[in-house]
């Protein structure tokens, strides 16, 4: 009796603290979906194609913290740490000190999303809406949706701790919680790179201590102490950053891309206004289902218009007109300086700071969550038995369901029961399938998501110096699948029994596949997807396919460099799905200890070219250099 009374009650207890009850469901889903760990599943594009290589890479090196002249042989000639520029004292990256890259990747998934559920639930509960029962209900459903969607976790905390960065602040300037709130605000700098929108928050709490200070006269030197300790903790841990930015001697192939657009456009001005209200384009923290977000805030909106005689519901949003004030000038600021830094690169032209001032749109997800869960709470507290009753949680479970689905692992799995390609998106699927007519419509594919489909067997190859498709290069992986563990575990051997070859004494290429995959496995690259490197590095790697940029009419030295550095094949040198007529500056690679190549497509004239064929490896072809005689 005992027994199924204390069941009961933990039961009772779990379904009436809605906090308890989301907390729990995600946990489950997180169970389902991370573990395995390596059965974990990531974003390739921006993720497993470069960033999680640079963390995995960095876990190899050992006495590194605070040299500032520290090169990684792994990438490139020369690589300096400092370029990759992740903080020595960053936690999330220095748990691959402590995990294997698979077992890391889920703690920091877990740890980020607990987070951003606690921040988020805290922020509302405490500034947003009342205490009441069903207003904790709301909260936590939207804290819930919030921690679940996937917000570029390589981006770290810089969306997934901005709600409780937040809460910690407004909490610390009303005297709650001093010092639970300072380590809230103290804790995002070791959570959030600089680099990623760490300045958006240093802006934040510098402009809201202004106003404090010397518009509502509240000069406290508890308030001083936390806004200085803040910088100097940012100083300290992004030191390596603002040394390589300000002190470390080397041109950044970067700074070719920051100019002035010489006439300005202001419809492009407009249009980019308009996507970054909306959805946060510019800095992958994308929503995934922001009209459901924004169609609900509407509604919420025209409810308070329409119920003229609720009186009570507008003296509540009076009490709270200074946060939602701040929520839409932050939308609409962050917005505006975001549209207009992408034709003027502001930082960098009016003050000579490579700086990417777009990086400021990482409110807009915090807000327009904070509206949604206000609007739920005006259209129930305007139609009390509908919208609390009927009408509330039916938006709720669409949204959760939505929210779920953008889980990692969950669309793909889908996906693999319906028989679609990895690549394609589910709504192109169907839309493809039972609507067809719309997509003859010219509609802006970041806007609808209904991304074009491509056969990923057939080279898309390089007519300019953009990014060409890959193998992989689109779509969400399992870690194993996507780094080839089985594949490259077999290469390694290979190539150290059969070769002889110790991977630390030689450099690799990859053609159409990610370099990534080989700096996992702890390969020296040539080539990588890089967001800072030296400006003459890319001339001397784009120099061993001259004959192939000659054969597009493409001149080198005229190009704009990329965060690319990826083998450049002609169209021209291809023929019946292979590589037929390679024309590669065989002597400059083995020059630059280059002696192995991983390709997604066989090298028909591999011998001519001085490469001998070892073996192939599911999709993998891999090429080798005996010796080459220059």
């Amino acid at each position: 009796m005992k027994e199924n009374f204390f069941l009961k009650k933990s039961t009772n207890f779990i379904l009436c603290n809605p906090f308890y009850f989301f907390l729990i469901f995600q946990i489950l889903i997180y169970s389902v979906f991370l573990f395995p760990t390596e059965h974990a599943f990531e974003q390739s594009h921006d993720k497993l194609d470069s960033v999680f290589s640079y963390w995995v890479v960095r876990s190899f090196q050992t006495n590194f913290f605070f040299d500032f002249n520290y090169v990684i042989p792994n990438f490139i000639e020369s690589y300096k740490l400092n370029y990759l520029h992740i903080g020595d004292l960053s936690l999330p990256q220095n748990l691959f000190l402590i995990f294997d890259p698979p077992e890391a990747f889920v703690v920091n998934s877990i740890l980020l999303r607990l987070i951003k559920y606690l921040g988020m639930y805290l922020l509302l509960t405490d500034y947003i809406l009342d205490k009441s029962h069903t207003s904790k209900w709301y909260a936590s459903a939207t804290a819930f949706c919030f921690s679940i969607v996937k917000f570029n976790m390589f981006t770290l905390g810089t969306v997934s701790c901005l709600p409780l960065f937040i809460w910690g602040v407004l909490n610390f300037y009303n005297n709650k919680e001093v010092v639970i709130s300072s380590l809230a605000v103290l804790a995002y700098p070791f959570l959030s790179p600089l680099v990623y929108g760490g300045f958006a928050a240093c802006l934040f709490i510098f402009i809201f201590h202004i106003i404090k200070c010397f518009y509502l006269k509240q000069n406290e030197q508890k308030f001083w102490v936390l806004v200085f300790s803040f910088f100097i903790l940012y100083i300290l841990i992004e030191s390596r950053s603002i040394y390589s930015v300000l002190f470390d001697d080397y041109v950044s192939h970067r700074l070719d891309s920051w100019n002035v657009l010489i006439n300005f456009n202001f419809k492009k001005l407009f249009l980019d206004f308009v996507v970054i209200f909306f959805k946060s384009s510019h800095t992958h923290h994308i929503s995934h289902h922001y009209p459901l977000i924004t169609i609900i805030t509407f509604l919420g909106l025209l409810t308070l218009f329409l119920m003229k005689k609720k009186i009570q519901i507008r003296n509540f949003l009076l009490e709270k007109k200074l946060y939602l004030l701040i929520i839409f000038f932050l939308i609409f600021l962050s917005s505006l300086i975001s549209s207009l830094d992408i034709q003027l690169k502001i930082a960098y032209n009016f003050f000579g700071i490579p700086l990417d001032l777009t990086r400021l749109d990482i409110f807009l997800p915090v807000c327009w969550y904070s509206l949604f869960c206000i609007s739920l709470f005006i259209i129930g507290n305007s139609y009390k038995k509908i919208g609390t009753r009927f009408l509330n949680p039916f938006i709720i479970i669409i949204f959760s369901v939505f929210s779920i689905l953008q889980f990692p692992g969950i669309k793909e799995n889908i996906k693999k029961e319906l028989n679609i390609e990895n690549h394609v998106g589910l709504r192109y699927f169907f839309i493809n399938k039972y609507f067809p007519s719309v997509l003859d419509l010219e509609l802006s594919e970041p806007l609808t998501g209904l991304y074009k489909t491509y056969d990923p067997e057939i080279p898309i190859p390089l007519h300019n110096l953009k990014r060409g498709k890959i193998y992989r290069s689109s779509g969400v992986y399992m870690l194993k699948d996507y780094y080839e563990f089985e594949n490259f575990s077999k290469i390694k051997e290979d190539l150290q029994l059969k070769l002889n070859l110790n991977l630390n004494n030689f450099k690799t290429l990859s053609f159409f596949i990610s370099p990534s995959i080989a700096q996992y496995h702890g390969f020296y690259t040539l080539d990588g997807f890089f967001t800072d490197y030296p400006l003459e590095y890319w001339f001397k790697f784009n120099k061993l396919f001259k004959k192939e940029f000659q054969k597009s009419g493409i001149k080198i030295n005229e190009t704009n460099p990329r965060n690319g550095l990826f083998s450049f094949i002609s169209p021209f040198s291809f023929e019946d799905k292979k590589i037929k007529k390679l024309s590669f500056d065989t002597c400059l690679f083995y020059k630059m200890n280059g002696k192995v190549i991983f390709s997604f497509f066989e090298i028909e004239n591999h011998k001519e070219i001085g490469l001998n064929f070892l073996n192939e490896y599911g999709n993998i072809k891999v090429y080798y250099i005996d010796y080459f005689n220059c």
